[in-house]
């Protein structure tokens, strides 16, 4: 899975490359993608004009384990490609940290040329998971692009405030890939397939109102 995930990610980033001259991507982060990011970094040494932002991110500094934004810095940071982050401070207020990156990504060319997700057994994607802030995140207006979360319960892997983009900002993504491994959750794709738009998952939503076609990759 993680390379045939590798070849589509490859082959959209250079056909915008070779259509636009950039591109603009966002990356899953925790431990899902590891594999296939150990396969597309050597890929990613020629990515000039490439712009890669984590889908969520804790809000921890980024040389945190739990960071997604240091994640994809140990994989890509050596090549041409730009990152930026989604957490800076004030780790303690979601909010503030969501407001902060709204303004730090406004100049980039949205939509994203491509959105890749994972998703838990919840049915989350990104880190729209259950708490007081999940409606807010899914419901922002299309210019909204990042929302902060507390999560309830907080995820015991995890247990902190998040950023992530908004529900409006990943329906609106040119492509989405959606990746996940074992027989659990190929059961939770089957349910958010059959509720589809009126599913409380954010999967099944995302599954029923992306303005493109997403492209599910599962693996045992």
């Amino acid at each position: 899975m993680a390379e045939s995930l590798v070849r589509e990610v490859s082959g959209i980033i250079t056909d915008r490359l070779d259509t636009e001259g950039a591109a603009f991507v966002a990356f899953p982060g925790g431990r899902s993608p590891v594999r296939a990011f150990e396969f597309l970094a050597p890929r990613a040494s020629g990515w000039r004009g490439v712009t890669i932002i984590p889908t969520d991110d804790r809000l921890v500094p980024p040389r945190d384990r739990l960071s997604n934004y240091g994640l994809l810095e140990r994989y890509f940071a050596a090549g041409q490609a730009q990152l930026i982050p989604l957490a800076r401070p004030p780790f303690d207020d979601p909010a503030a940290a969501a407001d902060a990156a709204e303004l730090r990504l406004s100049d980039l060319a949205w939509p994203l040329d491509l959105v890749w997700l994972g998703f838990g057994l919840d049915g989350h994607v990104a880190s729209l998971l259950p708490g007081p802030d999940l409606s807010v995140a899914m419901r922002y207006p299309d210019w909204r692009r990042v929302a902060g979360v507390r999560p309830v319960p907080l995820p015991a892997e995890a247990p902190v405030p998040r950023v992530t983009l908004t529900l409006s900002a990943i329906l609106s993504a040119k492509r989405l890939l959606i990746s996940g491994c074992g027989r659990d959750k190929l059961e939770v794709v089957k349910r958010a397939l059959d509720e589809g738009a009126e599913s409380q998952m954010p999967l099944g939503i995302v599954l029923a109102k992306a303005k493109c076609q997403p492209d599910l990759f599962w693996s045992r």
